[in-house]
């Protein structure tokens, strides 16, 4: 959910004036080698006269994961392929449901293992989207070869670019509660909020407004689904995508610039180059000034996720890549499906078919 904040945040610091100090040169070193290997990836090289290798567009696998100390392993309940076109920084986020089932598995031992589908280790029970990056940790065979954090991510971009019939470049996975620190050490997430979100046991509501979020505010924002579902927070995580890639300004970045690169450090795991950071400084450059940022979400009704259409999921994706959309909603519209019934409650409403990626400006509440 936080992956472009990531890329964002450390491309501005590369062009840090050496005069800014030692201590912040030794800040950024320590976070740009601890998060961006050296020495390409999987053994693909960076032409820095090529960066992209002839493509016209890169896709990143953004994945909020949800590691805690009271939770075994990572589960990615947040599963975003962005597709940026290299040359004009418009921008596909093509979203996936955690629930998703029925899926195949990548040619290999994956998909000798689970010839009709994931199931996990359930006696042909299928398994959920989101439990094939810890299934693909503990189970080494999975993915001959890769080192220990590296088996989950490698096996769900080859499932996910499977599924969304597109190649997956590279991913950025965010730990969900150390995003919490990068938004505290942003100062905050200014966001506006159409109406109450009830999140936790003790009774906490994000009241309506326009408010500013404190990190773990704005976590919840992006996980509630308390009196709501999966499909509605997606949409907020969205909202809370943009607002975030709006707000992480050069001076946002620079004046607060050690506690961003602590926290990002923490919560960050990426397997894209030190040597690409260049080619997308320049690319989030262009994303940031006036690119296309749409979105399209793989949920109910448009499939059922107990058994996708996958020709269709296929065929929609690659009419997203090459530019067709849908015409923008009105742009107080709130990423939600509940509406208000007897008791203050709320209750799923029907929702209307997105065949096409409509902007994530106009759909989200300003």
């Amino acid at each position: 959910m936080a992956g472009t904040v990531a890329v964002t945040v450390l491309c501005f610091a590369v062009a840090v004036p050496v005069s800014w100090g030692a201590y912040n040169t030794y800040v950024f070193r320590d976070a740009l080698t601890g998060i961006f290997q050296a020495g390409g990836t999987n053994g693909r090289k960076v032409d820095t006269k090529d960066p992209w290798n002839g493509q016209s567009r890169v896709n990143v696998l953004l994945l909020g994961g949800d590691a805690a100390a009271n939770r075994q392993g990572v589960r990615t309940d947040s599963m975003t392929l962005a597709s940026v076109d290299t040359k004009t920084g418009d921008t596909v986020l093509l979203s996936l449901p955690r629930n998703l089932e029925s899926f195949p598995m990548p040619p290999g031992p994956a998909r000798d293992r689970f010839p009709y589908g994931f199931t996990g280790d359930g006696a042909g029970t299928p398994g959920l989207l989101n439990e094939v990056y810890q299934f693909a940790e503990e189970h080494p065979d999975l993915v001959p070869g890769a080192r220990k954090n590296q088996r989950g991510p490698e096996l769900l971009k080859s499932t996910i670019s499977g599924i969304l019939g597109q190649p997956v470049d590279y991913h950025i996975l965010v730990d969900m509660f150390g995003f919490a620190d990068i938004i505290d050490a942003m100062g905050g997430v200014r966001i506006k909020i159409t109406e109450p979100i009830p999140y936790g046991q003790r009774g906490d509501v994000l009241q309506a407004g326009d408010r500013v979020l404190k990190g773990k505010e704005a976590l919840w924002y992006g996980r509630s689904r308390t009196m709501s579902d999966d499909y509605t927070r997606m949409g907020r995580q969205k909202c809370l995508l943009g607002a975030i890639a709006k707000q992480a300004d050069p001076q946002t970045v620079l004046t607060k610039f050690d506690k961003l690169a602590a926290a990002t450090k923490n919560a960050i795991s990426t397997d894209i180059p030190q040597e690409l950071l260049p080619a997308f400084v320049s690319l989030s450059g262009k994303v940031k000034d006036g690119a296309r940022i749409d979105s399209l979400q793989f949920v109910p009704p448009l499939i059922h996720t107990g058994n996708p259409d996958l020709d269709l999921i296929r065929k929609l994706t690659a009419r997203a890549v090459a530019g067709e959309r849908e015409a923008s909603p009105s742009p107080s519209a709130s990423p939600k499906s509940t509406s208000p019934v007897a008791g203050g409650t709320t209750s799923p409403t029907p929702r209307r078919t997105q065949s096409k990626p409509t902007s994530l400006t106009a759909s989200c509440p300003s």
